[in-house]
């Protein structure tokens, strides 16, 4: 259901069990998702979400990340606060597929279940990941291209519940996700299938050399230090020496600057919690004694 306000979200979680899920429009890397397990979490978890960026995460964004992408909205106000999505919680593992389209039709595909991610949060994007052929997914992923009409790549995340194994579709992403940059042989390559579209020239597709159906993304498996590693394939891009290099420099969460910021950030949010509750307890009224 899409919530526009508190009251929404009040009415929608009186007809689900929890915990439920929150997600903002717009984000991405599990940022922009909140699991509340309670009711009084589930307000908390609206409030993060539809909060207006303060200053030092837009110099943080601006010059660590270097993300500009959203700072016209930003100060424009235009798209602010974000748009909130909630969803019943499925009990499952996560999966994803990556797809190739053009005109409707699907060209590549490629569908992995999740194994490690970057983080124990859930959520978190992940970091290893396992090959599947999944018919449900694939067919999701046919059905939304032939009815958008859509050309170009797309990615459709899921969850398999485990108590039936049914992927219920839970996200869909308009750019090239992680498994796009794979190639797997025919029908699983979608740079080779999106020349071959234009040019109209036939190519043999590309396939990697994995040992297994387990492949650890580059840098992401190397980052968080995955368990997986040594029996994963590694998703590294041999030969691009300049492009290794870049890919292994520390993020901006691990850099000084960037904790120096966060560390700004954090006391900005505990000052504001102790007004908010300084300013609470002076308007409740005077405790009456029991003879009274």
């Amino acid at each position: 259901m899409r919530v526009e306000k508190l009251e929404d979200l009040k009415w929608w979680c009186k007809h689900q069990s929890l915990p439920v899920v929150l997600k903002a429009d717009g984000t991405w890397g599990g940022n922009g998702v909140r699991i509340a397990l309670t009711s009084s979490q589930v307000e908390q978890c609206f409030s993060e979400l539809i909060r207006r960026p303060r200053p030092t995460e837009v110099i943080k964004r601006l010059l660590l990340d270097k993300d500009r992408f959203w700072l016209p909205s930003w100060l424009d106000h235009s798209t602010l606060p974000a748009q909130v999505i909630g969803q019943s919680y499925v009990r499952g593992r996560a999966a994803n597929c990556a797809a190739l389209c053009w005109e409707g039709r699907v060209l590549a595909l490629i569908g992995v279940e999740v194994v490690s991610t970057q983080g124990a949060e859930q959520g978190r994007p992940a970091s290893v990941v396992r090959v599947v052929d999944n018919v449900e997914m694939s067919l999701a992923a046919q059905r939304l291209a032939k009815c958008l009409g859509m050309s170009g790549f797309f990615g459709l995340d899921f969850m398999i519940e485990d108590s039936t194994e049914a992927a219920y579709l839970i996200e869909m992403n308009p750019r090239c996700t992680k498994p796009s940059r794979l190639g797997l042989g025919a029908g699983k390559d979608m740079v080779t299938a999106l020349c071959v579209e234009i040019s109209g020239k036939p190519r043999r597709a590309t396939s990697l050399a994995a040992t297994n159906s387990t492949i650890g993304y580059f840098p992401e498996a190397w980052n968080c230090k995955s368990e997986f590693l040594e029996t994963s394939f590694a998703d590294i891009p041999m030969g691009e020496i300049d492009l290794i290099r870049k890919l292994l420099q520390p993020s901006s969460e691990r850099t000084v600057l960037g904790r120096a910021i966060d560390y700004v950030r954090q006391l900005g949010l505990e000052r504001a919690l102790w007004r908010s509750k300084v300013v609470g307890e002076r308007a409740l009224p005077a405790k009456r004694s029991k003879v009274a």
